[in-house]
């Protein structure tokens, strides 16, 4: 008769009863099981550090976090894949040389002139300021940021004209002057912050502002030099630069919100427009300047 149950395979001997565990192979077995669970590869976050953004994102480049590789030197043992989220491509998040919205990187477009940068970009060195060579404008943001650049260095940015986001330069100990962005004409917003050495702040061809307009903090500021400056957004605030002496807006026609001089304790010189055609702003706030009749400086300004 036919086999209809397949080959047959090794035959197992016939047990007579379970046999008993002893304790040294039972431990054994836990010990090896604990072993395994420490290998098992894990995704950690790391702490956010200053300017880090996050939002939601299901994937990294297509893949689940818990499929990300472990990291060199893991390779075979398991390990921990440490990594900052928002530096592998998500939402809105940024870190280091090039800021990305979602997982697109920068591009590129070419109009006559020069070229415009598509996105956000985050300058940390000579390397990351190469990518604005020839860029006349930039759509996203640009920040400037804890870096080590020398005045000289950022004067690859003279083509540039417009920000479409906000220009920030903060944090940055060598610079002493920013005549690199003499060409600049609007931007959304612009911060100038805590930047110990920058010693005076000339936009010759600035005309306006959507957002909001911040000097701050800037201890070796003497002069806000922005003759062509017409039109301000939320506001324009210049606070606590304690060597500050001379701010001189004579072109501005309008602030939509709130003009403010604060802790500026050698400010004395401040020139706005004509008392033939005052500027119109949403509020007006002065305290902690330099000169006695400060206040009177700003007898040309019509609260809207």
């Amino acid at each position: 008769m036919a086999n209809l149950t397949g080959p047959k395979g090794p035959s197992e001997p016939k047990s007579k009863g379970a046999r008993p565990v002893s304790d040294k192979t039972a431990g054994l077995e836990k010990r090896e099981k604990i072993q395994e669970k420490k290998h098992e590869p894990t995704v950690e976050q790391e702490p956010a550090v200053k300017g880090d953004t996050f939002g939601e994102v299901p994937s990294i480049q297509g893949r689940q976090a818990r499929e990300l590789p472990a990291s060199p030197g893991d390779a075979g043992s398991g390990g921990s894949v440490k990594a900052r989220l928002h530096a592998l491509g998500l939402k809105g998040g940024t870190d280091g040389l090039i800021k990305t919205a979602g997982t697109d990187a920068i591009r590129y477009s070419a109009v006559p002139g020069g070229r415009i940068l598509h996105g956000s970009l985050a300058v940390e060195s000579t390397r990351s300021l190469a990518k604005l060579e020839g860029v006349v404008r930039v759509t996203g943001d640009l920040s400037i940021q804890e870096s080590v650049l020398k005045s000289a260095e950022l004067l690859v940015l003279k083509s540039l004209t417009e920000v479409g986001g906000r220009l920030t330069l903060e944090g940055n100990a060598a610079l002493q002057l920013i005549d690199a962005f003499e060409n600049l004409e609007r931007a959304r917003g612009i911060y100038v912050g805590f930047n110990p050495g920058i010693a005076r702040v000339s936009l010759p061809k600035l005309r306006e502002i959507e957002a909001a307009l911040i000097f701050e903090a800037n201890t070796a500021l003497t002069e806000i030099n922005l003759p062509a400056f017409s039109k301000g957004g939320l506001y324009v605030h210049v606070h606590d630069n304690q060597a500050l002496t001379t701010v001189l807006l004579p072109s501005l026609s309008s602030v939509q919100g709130e003009l403010s001089f604060l802790d500026n304790p050698r400010l004395i010189t401040v020139r706005l427009a004509s008392r033939a055609k005052p500027a119109t702003v949403g509020a007006l706030e002065l305290a902690k300047n330099g000169a006695a009749d400060f206040p009177l400086l700003f007898a040309n300004v019509v609260k809207s």
